[in-house]
């Protein structure tokens, strides 16, 4: 389509990318939704309308708004649902009907879960197929457990009945307990589990494993109740104990309900399976076959770095060129930031926490010079002494300058390193000045470079504590929130409702996802050289800073307050009437934030930004 050259000009403005930008702190900036994302409440509609298939398919753009990735944040159960017991419950409505769920599942499983591969097994030998997958002849079999007499003896323990056991159509049958723990040993390697018989081929349900790990699990229970059944009752003192931990207990249960509402604020309009109404998603051995698929495609799936987390993310649309190397560029359009369902924000490429403005091979060489003993060794150069006649590395920890090396017990100055006896009065030479040669051992710059690595880690190490001092402060304002909403409960008259304080969450996540942001600015600004547009980007530093202290300074007068033995009600009120400075100061870190990445990826970008190497 033709155009005109005022739209050519209108086009290449736009193009360019700018920094300077009108900061009036007076006024209200409200969080907005990119305009081709369409507004929340219309994107919730369509989700709502799709099938539980289709929503299982729900993408996010990556946490990068230079990235054009997408990802979806899994869990495990999820991820059997979609790729395990799906495909199964499809082909039994559609391809291979007549067979169990059970018997699909062996399948699948046996054929790595690759549904094409299954059903060209199926319709080309079907014989053939159910005795490589070690499925009985006869179709849909069911094997229950079952009680023995006294006739019975297991073959591995020896032990006779009664005795609950279980076999297969094989015929080959031993008791339950010893079939618990084989279970135990080999359910974690997420592979089909045979018979017992070390001979025989034949392969147990999915649904067969769990029901035998559990039958064995209550067989110990009970075990228990019988020893503790000739036991004596607790005293009054024990009950009354136990009825305060009770109430404790609750307590703790309550909030904990509340902190996972707030942690997966982002996924609490999106319907995704529940474990608690399929058993199939709490199967060990499914769970296992999960983690197994999901290793062997690392390239996609990654799990997630936090501690104690097992969720994961799969980075389902990739724009980047096909032999991308996140460790042979800096450019931040190709790192992609994603969040778990736990709401852990991360970078998938390298699997460290979400660090821009930083790119991944900065991270990488920030958080090895912190993590090994480069620095001590520059410390060691730059403030020890070679003993003049042994060598011995010395270090000057008074304020006389008449040494005394302890290992070959030398005198001499630590100014010119040269015999004290020779520092009479008539020989006293160090006051005087010499012309320094050339500093051939480098000290000189080796104390500069440990100056400027410490001032840059000081403030990165600061940055980095304050986080976590932010996330107790917020963690115990949600508690508060939670205590005094359930409070309410009771009474007729509500001074705060549940929505009024439903702009904490933002602020929240703003306010540490900023405080990350400025934490690793540092790393950013330690390995690049001084230019003119680095000056511009330490003044945006500054901004974010800003910011950042005079929101993290509202939150932890509150905490203050609370200390003062001040209620939860008047916590509230107190975080009500200061909400929209709140939300204006969230937004405003939000907008400081993007602005600072965007300002390090142009610079990166058209050469205004240039890292060095620091050895």
């Amino acid at each position: 389509m033709p155009h005109s050259d005022d739209d050519e000009s209108v086009a290449s403005a736009e193009s360019v990318n700018s920094f300077d930008y009108e900061d009036d702190d007076n006024l209200m900036i409200l969080f907005e939704a990119d305009s081709d994302e369409g507004s929340p409440t219309n994107i919730e509609q369509d989700v709502e309308a799709l099938p539980v298939e289709s929503r299982l398919l729900w993408q996010k753009p990556s946490l990068n708004h230079l990235c054009q990735c997408r990802y979806r944040s899994m869990k495990v159960n999820w991820y059997i649902m979609e790729r395990f017991v799906m495909p199964a419950r499809k082909l039994s409505d559609t391809v291979i009907p007549g067979l169990s769920l059970d018997e699909l599942l062996v399948m699948l499983h046996y054929k790595k879960w690759l549904v094409d591969e299954l059903t060209s097994d199926f319709f080309d030998n079907l014989n053939r197929l159910r005795e490589r997958c070690g499925l009985s002849e006869k179709v849909n079999a069911v094997y229950p457990i079952t009680t023995k007499g006294l006739d019975f003896m297991c073959m591995i323990c020896c032990e006779s009945g009664p005795l609950d056991t279980f076999l297969l159509s094989c015929g080959h049958e031993f008791c339950v307990p010893c079939y618990s723990q084989y279970l135990h040993i080999y359910v974690g390697k997420g592979e089909l589990i045979r018979c017992m018989e070390p001979l025989c081929s034949k392969s147990l349900y999915h649904t067969d494993v769990e029901k035998i790990l559990q039958n064995g699990i209550s067989t110990e229970v009970d075990v228990i109740e019988l020893k503790l059944s000739g036991s004596s009752s607790s005293s009054e003192s024990q009950d009354s104990t136990f009825a305060e931990a009770d109430f404790k207990n609750y307590e703790l249960s309550v909030i904990n309900e509340y902190d996972l509402q707030f942690d997966g604020v982002e996924f609490a309009n999106e319907s995704r399976p529940d474990d608690a109404q399929d058993p199939l998603l709490r199967n060990l051995l499914l769970r296992a076959a999960a983690k197994l698929s999901l290793d062997g495609a690392r390239s996609r799936y990654k799990w997630c770095p936090a501690v104690d987390c097992e969720n994961f993310v799969e980075l389902s649309k990739d724009t980047r060129p096909h032999d991308y190397d996140y460790k042979k560029t800096n450019l931040l359009t190709n790192v992609p930031v994603v969040r778990c369902p736990a709401s852990h924000e991360f970078c998938f490429d390298c699997q460290f926490e979400n660090h821009l403005p930083c790119p991944c091979d900065i991270t990488a060489k920030w958080v090895k010079r912190c993590q090994d003993d480069s620095e001590t060794a520059n410390w060691i150069e730059a403030n020890t002494q070679n003993c003049p006649k042994c060598s011995s590395l010395i270090e000057k920890n008074g304020g006389c300058n008449h040494m005394l090396c302890q290992h070959c017990r030398f005198e001499f100055c630590w100014i010119c390193l040269h015999d004290w006896r020779q520092h009479t009065q008539s020989h006293w030479s160090c006051n005087r000045y010499k012309e320094r040669k050339e500093d051939t051992s480098g000290k000189l710059q080796k104390q500069n470079a440990l100056a400027r690595y410490l001032h840059y880690y000081k403030r990165f190490s600061v940055h980095q504590h304050s986080m976590k001092g932010d996330e107790r402060t917020l963690a115990n304002i949600h508690r508060y929130m939670l205590l005094y909403m359930k409070s309410q409960t009771h009474n007729s008259k509500k001074n705060v409702s549940w929505n009024d304080a439903q702009f904490m969450s933002d602020a929240i996540r703003s306010l540490i996802c900023g405080r990350r942001t400025l934490m690793w600015t540092y790393a950013f600004t330690f390995y690049l050289e001084k230019s003119n547009y680095c000056d511009i980007f330490e003044g945006m530093q500054d901004y974010l800073n800003e910011t950042v202290e005079a929101l993290s300074r509202i939150f932890e007068d509150v905490g203050v307050e609370k200390k003062k033995k001040q209620s939860e009600e008047n916590i509230m009120q107190a975080l009500t009437k200061k909400k929209s400075k709140i939300v204006h100061l969230s937004a405003l870190i939000a907008k400081r934030q993007r602005l600072l990445v965007e300002c390090a990826n142009h610079g990166i970008s058209d050469g205004s930004l240039i890292f060095k190497e620091i050895k």
